[in-house]
């Protein structure tokens, strides 16, 4: 039983990544840096070209990602690099 005068101390959880983010972190910086992303010849040029790419790489290392993990990804892309618009 705690003292009187003893403070009380919080709990306090870390923030927990978005999933597309740790998707990416986890499949995707092993072959490549976010320098890819910034890098002006052969950007990606729109978010439909940006969500191809991703769904191209997803199958293309085998790794099961249904749509919902693909625009995971490419919404924590967008968001964090290339700002396009959505639509």
């Amino acid at each position: 039983m705690p003292l009187m005068n003893e403070p009380q101390q919080k709990m306090v959880t870390p923030p927990v990544p978005p999933r597309g983010q740790m998707l990416y972190e986890n499949h995707c910086m092993s072959c490549h840096e976010s320098v890819v992303h910034i890098r002006s010849k052969h950007r990606t040029q729109s978010l439909t070209e940006l969500r191809g790419r991703v769904s191209h790489w997803a199958n293309y290392l085998h790794l099961r990602w249904g749509k919902e993990e693909v625009e995971e990804v490419v919404t924590y892309l967008n968001n964090h690099y290339y700002k396009f618009e959505s639509r």
